[in-house]
């Protein structure tokens, strides 16, 4: 938790984008692993499709809960 000005506290989000970009290494680490060596198969096909919706699940995810904690937090500011 940071100390703001205000004196109210804040989620620190280090561990958060730890989580984030290690999941984003991991897709991409998948999708080149796969596009150099993978064989052309349905099994290799849909692990490419999971690595894309998960990339974009956690990039909405960390833009989305950025804004909802952020508008969280102002509002807790006006009380």
């Amino acid at each position: 938790m940071v100390d703001t000005a205000e004196g109210s506290y804040r989620p620190i989000w280090k561990n958060r984008r730890r989580v984030i970009f290690g999941s984003l290494f991991y897709c991409a680490g998948q999708l080149a692993y796969l596009a150099a060596l993978g064989a052309d198969t349905r099994v290799n096909e849909m692990i490419v499709l999971g690595s894309f919706v998960l990339a974009g699940g956690v990039i909405g995810s960390y833009v989305f809960g950025a804004v909802w904690d952020d508008k969280n937090y102002m509002e807790s500011l006006k009380q």
